[in-house]
């Protein structure tokens, strides 16, 4: 059976590469442009389509981004977690879609922002939970760069996942 992998991603040239790059390795892929997008795809929605793989991205639009309660304040708190958008794939994932998709999904960051959540994980900082940081350290990370090489290695972490060797 093939797996199933919503990507999130707002550059949708990088959506289009990256979606085309795991559907010719024998992958279904549900495509999205933000996190809005995404939550369509998500149990109890419209659009509802079990999914075995969430790839997304960090740097994203945080104007969809609200509190699970739609209080204002809590939304405010969301969006300045995001550093101007630069976290905002992270922020939504944690203060959100964890607590929706299946346990079983997995999730991959893949991003160019990498280095500034693992910058925000760090112990001394004192504004990020254990639950957090141990939940950031269970996700699979993908440094996204401007190198042809990049939707490959995730390609090759996608088949590590599910333990299938490359078509």
């Amino acid at each position: 059976m093939r797996k199933t992998i919503l990507i999130v991603e707002d550059n949708l040239v990088t959506l289009e590469i990256t979606a085309n790059a795991l559907k010719n390795d024998g992958y279904d892929i549900i495509k999205v442009s933000g996190i809005a997008g995404a939550e369509d795809y998500f149990p109890g929605k419209i659009l509802y389509q079990p999914f075995d793989c969430l790839i997304i991205d960090l740097n994203m639009d945080n104007t969809y981004l609200t509190s699970s309660n739609g209080d204002a304040e809590e939304t405010k708190r969301l969006k300045k977690k995001t550093h101007g958008g630069a976290l905002t794939g992270w922020v939504w994932l944690y203060n959100y879609a964890r607590s929706i998709i299946n346990k079983n999904v997995k999730i991959i960051i893949f991003s160019a922002f990498i280095d500034e959540l693992e910058k925000e994980m760090l112990p001394s900082n004192n504004k990020v939970t254990n639950e957090e940081r141990a939940y950031f350290k269970s996700i699979e990370i993908v440094p996204k760069t401007e190198a042809i090489n990049s939707n490959t290695i995730l390609v090759d972490k996608v088949n590590e996942i599910f333990n299938r060797k490359k078509n």
